[in-house]
Protein backbone atom coordinates (compact mmCIF):
# COMPACT_ATOMS: atom_id res chain seq x y z
CA UNK A 1 0.00 0.00 0.00
CA UNK A 2 2.88 2.43 0.86
CA UNK A 3 5.07 1.19 -1.94
CA UNK A 4 7.60 -0.51 0.29
CA UNK A 5 6.66 -3.92 -1.04
CA UNK A 6 8.86 -3.52 -4.12
CA UNK A 7 12.28 -3.94 -2.57
CA UNK A 8 14.09 -3.12 -5.83
CA UNK A 9 13.00 0.51 -5.47
CA UNK A 10 14.85 0.95 -2.13
CA UNK A 11 18.27 -0.67 -2.48
CA UNK A 12 19.70 1.49 0.36
CA UNK A 13 17.11 0.01 2.73
CA UNK A 14 16.80 -3.51 1.50
CA UNK A 15 20.40 -4.39 0.98
CA UNK A 16 21.40 -7.78 -0.18
CA UNK A 17 23.09 -9.78 2.50
CA UNK A 18 25.67 -12.43 1.94
CA UNK A 19 24.27 -14.37 4.84
CA UNK A 20 20.78 -14.22 3.44
CA UNK A 21 19.38 -12.49 6.55
CA UNK A 22 17.63 -9.08 6.46
CA UNK A 23 17.90 -6.16 8.97
CA UNK A 24 16.61 -6.84 12.44
CA UNK A 25 15.27 -3.26 12.84
CA UNK A 26 11.83 -2.24 11.68
CA UNK A 27 11.63 -0.25 8.49
CA UNK A 28 10.50 3.04 10.11
CA UNK A 29 13.42 2.89 12.56
CA UNK A 30 15.88 2.51 9.72
CA UNK A 31 14.26 5.42 7.88
CA UNK A 32 14.53 7.56 11.02
CA UNK A 33 18.27 6.89 11.25
CA UNK A 34 18.70 7.67 7.55
CA UNK A 35 16.92 11.03 7.91
CA UNK A 36 18.95 11.82 11.04
CA UNK A 37 22.22 11.20 9.21
CA UNK A 38 21.16 13.27 6.22
CA UNK A 39 20.00 16.28 8.22
CA UNK A 40 22.49 16.34 11.08
CA UNK A 41 24.47 19.22 9.46
CA UNK A 42 21.45 21.47 8.95
CA UNK A 43 20.62 24.23 11.45
CA UNK A 44 17.06 25.49 11.59
CA UNK A 45 16.46 29.17 10.92
CA UNK A 46 14.89 29.63 14.33
CA UNK A 47 18.20 28.63 15.94
CA UNK A 48 19.98 31.57 14.25
CA UNK A 49 17.49 33.92 15.83
CA UNK A 50 18.11 32.31 19.22
CA UNK A 51 21.89 32.69 18.85
CA UNK A 52 21.60 36.37 17.94
CA UNK A 53 19.38 36.99 20.96
CA UNK A 54 21.96 35.30 23.19
CA UNK A 55 24.75 37.44 21.69
CA UNK A 56 22.66 40.56 22.24
CA UNK A 57 22.23 39.66 25.89
CA UNK A 58 25.97 39.00 26.26
CA UNK A 59 26.83 42.37 24.70
CA UNK A 60 24.47 44.07 27.17
CA UNK A 61 26.21 42.47 30.17
CA UNK A 62 29.66 43.36 28.77
CA UNK A 63 28.65 46.99 28.26
CA UNK A 64 27.46 47.22 31.89
CA UNK A 65 30.38 45.35 33.44
CA UNK A 66 32.08 47.65 35.98
CA UNK A 67 35.34 45.70 35.72
CA UNK A 68 35.58 46.69 32.05
CA UNK A 69 34.88 50.40 32.66
CA UNK A 70 37.73 52.88 32.08
CA UNK A 71 37.75 55.86 34.44
CA UNK A 72 40.48 57.72 32.54
CA UNK A 73 38.52 58.04 29.30
CA UNK A 74 35.12 57.74 31.02
CA UNK A 75 33.96 54.96 28.72
CA UNK A 76 32.49 51.48 29.27
CA UNK A 77 33.19 48.45 27.13
CA UNK A 78 31.81 49.11 23.64
CA UNK A 79 30.68 46.00 21.75
CA UNK A 80 30.91 46.72 18.03
CA UNK A 81 30.09 43.23 16.78
CA UNK A 82 28.10 40.32 18.16
CA UNK A 83 29.72 37.60 16.05
CA UNK A 84 32.87 37.34 18.19
CA UNK A 85 31.39 37.23 21.67
CA UNK A 86 31.16 33.46 21.89
CA UNK A 87 34.80 33.19 20.77
CA UNK A 88 36.19 35.33 23.61
CA UNK A 89 35.98 32.40 25.98
CA UNK A 90 38.29 30.41 23.71
CA UNK A 91 41.14 32.94 24.02
CA UNK A 92 43.88 31.69 26.32
CA UNK A 93 47.00 33.51 25.02
CA UNK A 94 47.57 36.91 23.38
CA UNK A 95 50.76 37.68 21.49
CA UNK A 96 51.71 41.21 20.45
CA UNK A 97 54.87 42.79 19.05
CA UNK A 98 53.76 46.44 19.26
CA UNK A 99 54.43 48.65 22.26
CA UNK A 100 51.24 50.16 23.58
CA UNK A 101 48.86 47.48 22.38
CA UNK A 102 48.72 45.69 25.71
CA UNK A 103 50.48 48.30 27.85
CA UNK A 104 49.53 51.80 28.95
CA UNK A 105 52.30 53.46 26.89
CA UNK A 106 52.27 56.65 28.95
CA UNK A 107 55.07 59.08 28.18
CA UNK A 108 56.16 62.07 30.31
CA UNK A 109 58.92 64.65 30.12
CA UNK A 110 60.98 63.93 33.25
CA UNK A 111 64.47 65.30 32.53
CA UNK A 112 66.28 67.38 29.94
CA UNK A 113 69.83 68.58 29.36
CA UNK A 114 70.84 72.17 28.55
CA UNK A 115 74.47 73.28 28.32
CA UNK A 116 75.69 69.96 29.78
CA UNK A 117 73.47 70.34 32.84
CA UNK A 118 70.65 67.93 33.70
CA UNK A 119 67.36 69.40 34.93
CA UNK A 120 64.48 67.58 36.60
CA UNK A 121 61.05 68.68 35.39
CA UNK A 122 59.43 67.75 38.72
CA UNK A 123 60.61 68.12 42.28
CA UNK A 124 59.69 65.46 44.84
CA UNK A 125 56.46 64.32 43.22
CA UNK A 126 55.25 64.29 39.63
CA UNK A 127 52.58 66.85 40.51
CA UNK A 128 54.97 69.65 41.52
CA UNK A 129 56.99 71.35 38.76
CA UNK A 130 60.57 72.29 39.54
CA UNK A 131 60.50 75.85 40.91
CA UNK A 132 64.16 76.44 40.01
CA UNK A 133 63.40 75.98 36.32
CA UNK A 134 60.51 78.44 36.51
CA UNK A 135 62.80 81.01 38.15
CA UNK A 136 65.48 80.55 35.50
CA UNK A 137 62.95 80.97 32.68
CA UNK A 138 61.46 84.10 34.20
CA UNK A 139 64.94 85.67 34.56
CA UNK A 140 65.25 85.65 30.79
CA UNK A 141 62.59 88.36 30.49
CA UNK A 142 64.11 90.50 33.23
CA UNK A 143 67.79 90.44 32.20
CA UNK A 144 67.83 90.50 28.43
CA UNK A 145 70.90 92.72 28.35
CA UNK A 146 72.88 90.65 30.84
CA UNK A 147 75.61 88.55 29.21
CA UNK A 148 76.48 86.52 32.30
CA UNK A 149 76.53 82.72 32.29
CA UNK A 150 73.42 82.65 34.45
CA UNK A 151 71.46 84.67 31.93
CA UNK A 152 72.90 82.53 29.11
CA UNK A 153 71.40 79.41 30.69
CA UNK A 154 68.14 81.27 31.14
CA UNK A 155 68.09 82.24 27.46
CA UNK A 156 68.91 78.70 26.35
CA UNK A 157 66.16 77.26 28.53
CA UNK A 158 63.69 79.84 27.21
CA UNK A 159 64.54 78.86 23.64
CA UNK A 160 64.29 75.18 24.57
CA UNK A 161 60.71 75.46 25.83
CA UNK A 162 59.85 77.81 22.98
CA UNK A 163 60.91 75.12 20.52
CA UNK A 164 58.87 72.48 22.37
CA UNK A 165 55.66 74.55 22.29
CA UNK A 166 56.05 75.61 18.63
CA UNK A 167 57.69 72.70 16.79
CA UNK A 168 54.95 70.06 16.76
CA UNK A 169 51.66 69.09 15.12
CA UNK A 170 49.54 69.08 18.28
CA UNK A 171 46.12 70.76 18.06
CA UNK A 172 43.50 71.78 20.60
CA UNK A 173 39.91 70.65 20.17
CA UNK A 174 36.72 72.41 21.23
CA UNK A 175 37.02 70.89 24.74
CA UNK A 176 40.54 72.35 25.22
CA UNK A 177 42.08 68.90 25.02
CA UNK A 178 45.26 68.22 23.13
CA UNK A 179 45.20 65.92 20.11
CA UNK A 180 48.53 64.59 18.89
CA UNK A 181 49.73 62.17 16.24
CA UNK A 182 52.19 60.55 18.64
CA UNK A 183 52.43 60.29 22.45
CA UNK A 184 55.95 61.74 22.53
CA UNK A 185 54.79 65.04 21.01
CA UNK A 186 51.99 65.20 23.56
CA UNK A 187 54.46 64.54 26.39
CA UNK A 188 56.73 67.41 25.27
CA UNK A 189 53.84 69.87 25.02
CA UNK A 190 52.60 68.87 28.48
CA UNK A 191 56.14 69.21 29.82
CA UNK A 192 56.48 72.75 28.46
CA UNK A 193 53.07 73.60 29.87
CA UNK A 194 54.40 73.04 33.41
CA UNK A 195 56.52 76.20 33.03
CA UNK A 196 53.93 78.59 31.50
CA UNK A 197 54.60 77.74 27.86
CA UNK A 198 51.10 77.03 26.60
CA UNK A 199 49.48 76.32 23.28
CA UNK A 200 46.50 78.68 23.02
CA UNK A 201 45.24 78.03 19.52
CA UNK A 202 46.44 76.33 16.36
CA UNK A 203 45.02 76.41 12.87
CA UNK A 204 46.16 75.21 9.49
CA UNK A 205 48.25 78.34 8.85
CA UNK A 206 48.67 80.07 12.24
CA UNK A 207 49.66 79.15 15.78
CA UNK A 208 49.13 81.19 18.96
CA UNK A 209 51.12 80.43 22.12
CA UNK A 210 51.87 81.82 25.56
CA UNK A 211 55.63 82.10 26.12
CA UNK A 212 56.04 82.50 29.88
CA UNK A 213 53.43 85.24 30.09
CA UNK A 214 53.95 86.73 26.62
CA UNK A 215 51.30 85.91 24.00
CA UNK A 216 52.76 85.50 20.51
CA UNK A 217 51.20 84.55 17.20
CA UNK A 218 53.02 83.04 14.25
CA UNK A 219 52.28 82.23 10.64
CA UNK A 220 53.08 78.60 9.77
CA UNK A 221 54.97 78.83 6.49
CA UNK A 222 56.12 75.22 6.11
CA UNK A 223 56.27 71.96 8.09
CA UNK A 224 58.67 69.17 7.30
CA UNK A 225 57.04 66.17 8.93
CA UNK A 226 58.86 63.60 11.03
CA UNK A 227 59.60 60.28 9.34
CA UNK A 228 61.66 57.20 10.03
CA UNK A 229 64.41 58.18 7.59
CA UNK A 230 64.98 61.78 8.77
CA UNK A 231 64.19 61.04 12.43
CA UNK A 232 63.38 64.71 12.98
CA UNK A 233 60.82 67.37 12.11
CA UNK A 234 61.21 71.08 11.37
CA UNK A 235 58.85 74.03 11.08
CA UNK A 236 59.28 77.48 9.50
CA UNK A 237 57.45 80.31 11.30
CA UNK A 238 56.99 84.04 10.94
CA UNK A 239 56.19 86.10 14.04
CA UNK A 240 53.38 88.52 13.23
CA UNK A 241 54.46 91.28 15.64
CA UNK A 242 58.18 91.46 14.78
CA UNK A 243 58.08 90.01 11.23
CA UNK A 244 60.99 87.74 12.19
CA UNK A 245 61.41 84.27 10.77
CA UNK A 246 62.19 81.21 12.90
CA UNK A 247 63.30 77.77 11.76
CA UNK A 248 62.79 75.27 14.59
CA UNK A 249 63.82 71.63 14.54
CA UNK A 250 63.60 68.69 16.93
CA UNK A 251 64.31 64.99 16.60
CA UNK A 252 66.25 61.98 17.83
CA UNK A 253 69.53 62.70 19.59
CA UNK A 254 71.47 60.45 17.21
CA UNK A 255 70.38 62.68 14.33
CA UNK A 256 70.33 66.11 15.96
CA UNK A 257 73.85 65.87 17.44
CA UNK A 258 75.27 65.20 13.97
CA UNK A 259 73.35 68.14 12.48
CA UNK A 260 74.55 70.52 15.21
CA UNK A 261 78.20 69.66 14.66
Amino acid sequence: MLGYENKSWYPYIYQESNTGSESILPLFVELWFVILLLLNNFIPISLYVTLELVNLGQSYFMGNDLNMYSEEIDSPCIVRTSSLLQELGLVSNIFSDKTGTLTKNEMKLIKFVINNQIYDVYENSESTPNSNISEIVMNNNKNNNDNSSKNLNSSLMYDFFKCLILCHTVVKDSNNKYRAESPDELALVYGAEQFSFNLIERGSSTIKVNLAGKVCEYDILFINQFNADRKRMSILLKELSTKKYYLLCKGADTTMVIDIH
